[in-house]
């Protein structure tokens, strides 16, 4: 299961890290997250990052470039350090952040950004393609679930993992900005699973368009929202989930709180949390 967008701060991140727990709890299922965006968002959600500090980075050369290029590149290739793994088993983390412990990610780097380049060039020779698809062939009995995180860009990141999923959910907030790249995302598909087609691959199904960061403002929920769902569906041809992720205006304000560092959110300010999101009373029939 693939989540992009071809604009950031959707909610990609978000929904594919609290996916991966919901899974694992409601359906005890053993979820594998691929973090594939260089910004490595996923990744410290996750808690797999054990130190801020360069000089104990254990994730440099174990994460998802091991995978993408084997012993034949990754950073080793490029700062001729030690290779550690290049196959899932030896790359995976168990997340900290999941009670289930059933949740494991392929970590990503920030410095993946420097790989882009050569991974590019392999990609369009293409040698580079079904390179993940086949490393998680090799553990498919191993996961009920794999959701794949994505950069919010058209780059070879994005295009191996539409070659890799076999389903698509686009997280968008419905803005006007985010629902000009829809057109870009639709297109991107189109030609992803044509390169599918050469190798008999089934194409990648996009399941639809999730919701997110929708306002939880009664009028704009009841009146804009279903005008902004319609155009979307008749304009881009894309189906719309029936599942809303709403805003939540009071739980932003408690992370806002921090303590220590590195920083982490100050524990007491979630008794500021308000878990009635609805700020009118026409939403409890009043």
């Amino acid at each position: 299961m693939l989540f992009f967008n071809n604009k950031g701060g959707v909610g990609k991140t978000t929904v594919v890290v609290n996916l991966a727990d919901a899974l694992a709890i409601e359906r005890n299922a053993r979820v594998l997250i691929v973090d594939l965006d260089s910004q490595a968002n996923a990744t410290f959600a996750a808690g797999v990052v054990k130190s801020l500090d360069d000089t104990r980075d254990e994730l440099r050369n174990c994460n998802v470039s091991n995978l993408l290029l084997g012993g034949r590149g990754g950073f080793a290739f490029f700062l001729q350090e030690s290779f550690q793994s290049n196959s899932v088993r030896g790359v995976r983390k168990n997340t900290s952040y999941s009670f289930s412990n059933s949740v494991d990610i392929i970590p990503s780097h920030i410095q993946l950004t420097t790989l882009e380049d050569n991974l590019a060039e392999s990609y369009s020779r293409g040698g580079l393609s079904n390179v993940l698809r086949k490393k998680l062939a090799e553990i498919s009995n191993k996961y009920e679930y794999v959701l794949i995180d994505t950069p919010p860009s058209l780059n070879v990141y994005a295009k191996i993992a539409l070659f890799t999923a076999d389903y698509l959910i686009i997280p968008c907030d419905l803005s006007i900005f985010a629902e000009t790249g829809l057109k870009n995302v639709k297109e991107f598909v189109d030609r992803i699973n044509d390169d599918k087609r050469k190798y008999n691959f089934p194409p990648l199904v996009v399941l639809g368009i999730l919701p997110t960061k929708i306002p939880p403002i009664y009028n704009y929920v009841n009146h804009s929202l279903p005008k902004i769902k319609e155009r979307i569906t008749r304009r881009y041809g894309l189906p719309i989930l029936k599942t809303i992720i709403y805003q939540r205006p009071d739980l932003n304000k408690c992370t806002a709180h921090y303590r220590g560092y590195p920083q982490f959110p100050e524990p007491k300010s979630i008794f500021a949390y308000n878990r009635d999101p609805m700020n009118s009373p026409k939403w409890r029939g009043k």
